[in-house]
């Protein structure tokens, strides 16, 4: 195999990788085998076909492109490693020359790994702040907890302010019902606020029975082609229940499988401070890394690598607001972008989470941290514990990405725990 390579601008690297008919030879072979395992040749049975009798009928040239991929798939790697070369991200390939009787010539254009001039990062100004306990979230949670086991109770009279209620509501602009602007035995909570102001204001006073015709405007801040728009809606109330929000008490407590009042309150807390502290943690991560990025200097980041980096950071942000019920179409819609103007607006932040990353490494390097193969399946036992029961989980646990994941997880808490003895 002959290689020759050279630095392009931007951190990238051009192999020109050249494999004689020698070496091409057994993966001409191995490909001719795959494909007669595929055709029917009279005569023959699939995947005993002679060489001869198959390129006459599918094509040399088919045996030789469906021999490429596993050619490059054995030989890029070797190339890399032979000119010493710390790559990054997916490599490009073009075809120079492959024909049948000829050496194959083909081209990789890969970025390179950009080197960083680490700065001072046993001095950082930054540092955790304490957590103190949010007693509005408190107070909310356990609202939300008395909510839950709250008892409902048809009622013939009036709606008031903390009742449930089930209505028909059709809202019109200029006429017009607007999108979504109909429902059938809608369930609110008067009270809750999950309507624009004076909507729900309008049901109290009402019955079983009872319509009405009440004109609101949308706040201004609300979607652009309504806000601060009137509106005429139309109500009609079907039920009225009656919320009943149980005591705080040892017995509502032992309901919920705590042995009292007092330590289901406790538990409530330590959850709310273990949010909290974890909120403050990554923001501190974050603070940290940024400071040691300013500290530092970076070869010119690769293209590839950004555009890497930007496809990633758009796939998290459409499985995120697919996660929450909603279609990514609608969310490009709402911030008025394309795909490609989201893209753009993500570069420069793909450009300061790659220069994140590369900090990072930099500073285990400089640290002499390591994750032990011994460590590694610790915390790998100790997950698998976890889903014993499933066993697709454990499946995905054992798979080599996901202990490669794992593996980058823990070197990046331990790098990271470093780091922080150095704010302290």
């Amino acid at each position: 195999m002959k290689v020759t390579s050279k630095v392009l601008p931007n951190t990238t690297a051009e192999l020109t990788i050249e494999l004689s008919v020698e070496e091409v030879h057994p993966f001409v072979q191995a490909a001719a085998k795959r494909i007669s395992q595929e055709v029917t040749v009279k005569g023959f049975r699939k995947g005993h076909v002679p060489y001869d009798v198959l390129k006459q009928q599918v094509g040399e040239g088919t045996i030789y492109e469906e021999a490429f991929n596993a050619l490059v798939q054995d030989s890029y790697p070797k190339a890399v490693d032979q000119e010493k070369l710390q790559t990054v991200g997916r490599a490009n390939i073009d075809v120079e020359k492959i024909a049948p009787g000829n050496p194959v010539v083909y081209k990789a254009t890969v970025p390179l790994m950009p080197k960083v001039a680490l700065g001072e990062y046993k001095k950082l100004k930054s540092k955790k702040p304490a957590v103190e306990l949010d007693q509005k979230k408190y107070d909310k949670t356990m609202a939300e907890i008395r909510k839950m086991r709250a008892k409902e109770t048809l009622v013939d009279r009036a709606a008031a302010m903390g009742d449930k209620v089930l209505v028909d509501f059709e809202v019109k602009v200029d006429g017009v019902v607007i999108e979504g602007g109909q429902a059938q035995k809608q369930p609110i909570v008067l009270g809750d606020a999950q309507f624009i102001p004076g909507f729900e204001e309008a049901i109290v006073g009402m019955k079983k029975g009872e319509e009405k015709n009440v004109e609101l405007s949308f706040p201004k801040e609300y979607k652009k082609d309504l806000a601060g728009k009137p509106a005429q809606f139309h109500l009609n109330v079907h039920d009225v229940y009656a919320i009943e929000l149980p005591e705080l008490n040892d017995e509502m407590a032992k309901e919920m499988n705590f042995e009292s009042l007092s330590t289901m309150q406790e538990e409530i807390r330590k959850n709310i401070m273990r949010e909290l502290e974890q909120a403050e943690q990554e923001k501190f991560e974050v603070a940290v890394i940024e400071e040691i990025v300013a500290k530092s200097t970076f070869d010119p980041l690769p293209d590839q690598l950004i555009d890497e980096e930007v496809d990633k950071m758009m796939r998290e942000i459409e499985q995120d607001i697919t996660r929450q019920g909603l279609k990514f179409d609608d969310y490009l819609a709402h911030m008025k972008k394309t795909p490609d103007e989201l893209k753009k607006d993500f570069r420069d932040r793909a450009g300061q989470r790659i220069k994140a990353a590369l900090v990072m490494r930099e500073v285990a390097v400089a640290e002499k941290i390591e994750v032990d193969a011994a460590e590694l399946q610790k915390e790998i036992d100790e997950l698998k514990k976890l889903y014993d029961q499933i066993p697709d989980m454990i499946s995905q646990i054992d798979s080599e990405a996901h202990r490669s994941r794992m593996e980058n997880m823990m070197m990046h808490r331990k790098t990271f725990e470093r780091l922080e003895s150095f704010t302290k």
